[in-house]
């Protein structure tokens, strides 16, 4: 009899100890070596490293004269009044000083990050936000008044068509 009670007591020792270790991931959120917590080698952390740090290479070393020294920094640029700044898609633009005017294309507008929205054809572009060009197809901005822009990204000054 005592040895079927120590019996009982080691196997009811053994569920709660496994419940325990199983609900310990459980309690965390997320079971170790699931899909949610992958195993990953050091070699294939440091192979996504170089690999990044090739491409912020390859972004900051391009020398296309339309494109900012560099690609991971705002560069200020100064536009004279009856010109545009017209972006290349991803083109990154803030509007600090003077007055510019959308220039859209047939699939759409400009990009309003800061207030999500589309800015359409002819709308003003408001100061301090942050407008994205989405596509290479002659979209910018037309300068009223010599205006300041901060841009990040391809783009080109054209003067008045």
């Amino acid at each position: 009899m005592i040895k079927k009670l120590n019996h009982s007591i080691l196997i009811i020792t053994l569920i709660i100890v496994f419940g325990i270790v199983i609900g310990t991931g459980e309690v965390m959120g997320v079971a170790p070596g699931s899909n949610q917590d992958p195993l990953v080698s050091k070699s294939y952390v440091d192979s996504r490293i170089e690999a990044v740090m090739d491409l912020i290479g390859k972004l900051s070393s391009n020398n296309d004269t339309s494109t900012s020294d560099s690609l991971m920094t705002y560069e200020v640029v100064e536009v004279a009044a009856g010109k545009s700044l017209i972006g290349y898609q991803g083109t990154e633009i803030i509007l600090r000083g003077g007055k510019g005017l959308a220039i859209t294309a047939p699939l759409g507008g400009l990009q309003d990050m800061t207030e999500g929205t589309d800015i359409l054809s002819g709308q003003d572009i408001p100061k301090y936000h942050l407008i994205i060009i989405p596509r290479d197809d002659g979209r910018g901005i037309y300068v009223e008044s010599d205006a300041v822009f901060m841009v990040r990204g391809k783009y080109e000054i054209m003067p008045l068509d």
